[in-house]
């Protein structure tokens, strides 16, 4: 067991904390938890709240993004001051390495409440009292005139005595921020390029399904970022529950989007079950409503007794919730499987696993963690399990990232095919630029190679209506035209020998016998087939057999 810390070792500490912070007296509990929060790059918040308790004026609760301290808001001023020093020491002393909240001044866990000896008899809570006197003493304190304020950047070691880890517990922290930041942006991005296609097809179901959900998503996860622009909306979301409602209603849609994709029952009979799921979902988030509203005060105190979680509210609440959202998400999971097999496509395949493996790390870490967690409190009243937060942080913000990435890559494969197309078309446009000089010397030598298409243009021997197959073919055509005027003794010689040669026997007299040597090799894709054509046009345009394709020539290339 730890050892207590004796009053001049926490007075020590204190002096140091106010020192390294670079704060002057008179201390300030304001200016205090500012200066704290930017050295711990964690942000502590104050909140003025009706604790429906005399005894209990002070609360210390732990958040994902933030710690946050509640006092009674009708406490005096100096009262509030000593109350806000107490979990501040908390804090410094590092008494939260379990991830619990703490209470000050609370008779909740004595059994007895009748003396001030049960408030402060243990250990942490004697040192926090002990710090907050010493605070409070400061803050009593006068500015000496010849000190003037200096800006002061606390050391590492001043971090440790602050009760953080400054390097490594930071570098999580931005980290973790880092891939809150992505998820979100990719959510919105995903989000927008739903809508557009929503736009165009405003009668899919099973789309608008995914907007509703993906919308909702890039919402919570984006107002989630720790952005000081974003804590009055929490304050005004958290009113009505609307984390638990918007968690219960995305599980709504995943279950529906994979219900209405389904073509193997009639359009008729899946909208009846999904109308149907809905139902049961206004039925879910209204029971949860009324638990939560209608509770007596001080029902969803922090922290909580073990009575509190064996109670059929609390039981109620979380099995409304997590229960639901559990349940559905595991149904629409299996959905989603079934889904899989109907696909082919590599990338759609992938991106349908991927959004499935992310929701089901959702799913547990959040909805299982907490009906977990709250099973062992009821089954071992008083116990703590901290490695629970982290299971519940891991498969929170993995599954949200793993979800991001599935439903972006569908979007990302099509602009990918789009991009892939149009190099495609560019790289065909250059391949037709480069075999015009020879295009033009074999079909003024064989003017019938040239491939009449229906709808061609009065004069088909010009570009306007040539495509770099269509070029190729005839190319390809003029050659073996051209073949039986080759002689037949000049076998290992370039291609464009054989085509100087062959053009100067045509001239001057008949075509041989065959068999006749082959100028066209095969070749494996049309771009090898492109390079060759491009090559020995090159070839015959630099001897000056093919006549070169001026700027005029080129741009009805590029019409084209």
């Amino acid at each position: 067991m730890e050892c207590v810390r004796s009053e001049d070792q926490i007075r020590v500490r204190c002096v140091e904390l106010v020192r390294d912070l670079g704060i002057l007296p008179p201390l300030d509990p304001v200016a205090l938890c500012r200066r704290l929060s930017e050295h711990r790059g964690r942000r502590i918040r104050l909140t003025a709240a009706d604790l429906g308790s005399t005894t209990s004026v002070g609360h210390l609760v732990v958040q994902s993004r933030s710690d946050r301290i509640l006092y009674e808001r009708s406490a005096p001023l100096p009262q509030r001051d000593h109350v806000i020093y107490h979990e501040i020491m908390h804090l410094v002393l590092d008494h939260l390495a379990d991830g619990e909240p703490l209470t000050c001044g609370s008779t909740l866990f004595t059994g007895a409440g009748d003396g001030e000896d049960g408030l402060y008899s243990g250990r942490q809570e004697w040192e926090a009292e002990t710090g907050a006197t010493i605070l409070s003493g400061m803050s009593r304190e006068r500015g000496r005139p010849d000190r003037l304020p200096t800006s002061v950047r606390p050391s590492g070691r001043a971090g440790h005595r602050c009760g953080v880890r400054p390097r490594g517990g930071r570098l999580a922290m931005t980290v973790k921020l880092v891939f809150e930041i992505v998820t979100a942006v990719a959510l919105v991005a995903v989000t927008a390029f739903e809508l557009v296609q929503l736009a165009r097809r405003r009668d899919d179901l099973p789309l608008r399904m995914m907007v509703m959900g993906v919308g909702c998503l890039a919402f919570v996860v984006t107002t989630g970022l720790p952005v000081a622009w974003f804590e009055p909306l929490h304050d005004f979301l958290a009113t009505f529950v609307f984390s638990n409602i918007a968690w219960m209603f995305m599980a709504y849609c995943f279950w529906a989007f994979f219900l209405l994709a389904d073509h193997t029952h009639l359009p008729a009979v899946r909208k009846r079950r999904a109308a149907v799921g809905f139902v049961v979902l206004v039925l879910a988030v209204t029971g949860m409503i009324l638990v939560e509203k209608t509770a007596p005060p001080g029902t969803w105190h922090s922290p909580r007794i073990p009575a509190d979680y064996r109670t059929w509210r609390n039981i109620a609440y979380y099995l409304l919730v997590d229960g639901y959202a559990l349940v559905v998400w595991a149904m629409g999971a299996l959905r989603a499987l079934r889904y899989l097999r109907q696909l082919e496509h590599t990338w759609a395949r992938a991106a349908l696993v991927m959004v499935i493996v992310g929701t089901a790390g959702m799913a547990i870490g959040v909805d299982g963690v907490s009906l977990v967690r709250q099973a062992l409190y009821i089954a071992f009243p008083g116990s703590k399990w901290p490695h629970l937060r982290t299971v519940y942080t891991i498969g929170r913000l993995g599954g949200q990232i793993l979800l991001a990435l599935g439903l972006a890559l569908a979007p990302l494969a099509t602009q990918a095919v789009r991009l892939r197309e149009w190099l495609d078309r560019r790289l065909r446009s250059r391949s037709l630029q480069r075999i015009a000089p020879l295009w033009l010397l074999l079909t003024q030598e064989f003017p019938y190679v040239i491939l009449r298409k229906e709808g061609d243009s009065s004069d088909p021997s010009g570009w306007s209506s040539r495509s770099n197959d269509r070029a190729a073919a005839e190319v390809a055509d003029g050659l073996a035209r051209l073949a039986p005027y080759c002689d037949p003794a000049s076998d290992g010689r370039s291609a464009a020998d054989h085509v100087e040669s062959a053009l100067a026997r045509r001239a001057a007299g008949p075509p041989g016998r065959p068999p006749f040597p082959r100028i066209e090799p095969d070749f494996g894709c049309w771009q090898d087939r492109a390079r060759w054509m491009a090559d020995l046009s090159r070839e015959l345009e630099r001897r000056g057999v093919a006549e070169r394709v001026g700027e005029g020539g080129r741009d009805v290339v590029n019409a084209s």
